[in-house]
């Protein structure tokens, strides 16, 4: 969430939401979430170019460093829904693959018209990630 509420306030918006959070998954650049979006050529420039044309940054308005921004309501939720996809995944805590399946479930409209533009569809991508995160957790157990 860190790079979420850096990328909020480099465009000036006073909340976060999921397109930040977006941005910050494949900032972050590791994990599977990151790593299915970076295979599907949503790398930091291009995607961050997607969020300037959909969302642009607001003009002459100033986020203090030291205000805290909030999450918008449609993340909160999202939030809440990653916290099934932890029990659901037998994890312990909520990872960057939790908020993006969450976003994807509550059909995040800034979400969804990003991954559009990329040609992505969430329900594929869902599948894929799950997939490979339950992989990457087996191999790991075997290992």
């Amino acid at each position: 969430m860190n790079f979420a509420e850096q990328e909020a306030r480099s465009l000036n918006h006073s909340a976060i939401d999921g397109h930040h959070v977006l941005v910050g998954i494949v900032k972050k650049g590791t994990g599977v979430a990151a790593q299915e979006l970076l295979n599907r050529n949503v790398n930091l420039d291009a995607l961050r170019d997607v969020v300037r044309k959909l969302i642009p940054p607001i003009a002459g308005q100033r986020i203090s460093t030291s205000s805290m921004l909030f999450q918008e309501t449609q993340l909160q939720v999202a939030t809440e829904c990653a916290d099934k996809w932890v029990v659901m995944l037998d994890d312990k805590e909520i990872c960057p693959i939790h908020l993006l399946l969450g976003m994807m479930e509550v059909c995040d409209v800034h979400v969804l018209r990003i991954l559009a533009e990329f040609g992505i569809k969430p329900s594929e991508l869902g599948d894929t990630i799950t997939k490979a995160y339950q992989k990457k957790k087996a191999d790991k157990v075997l290992n």
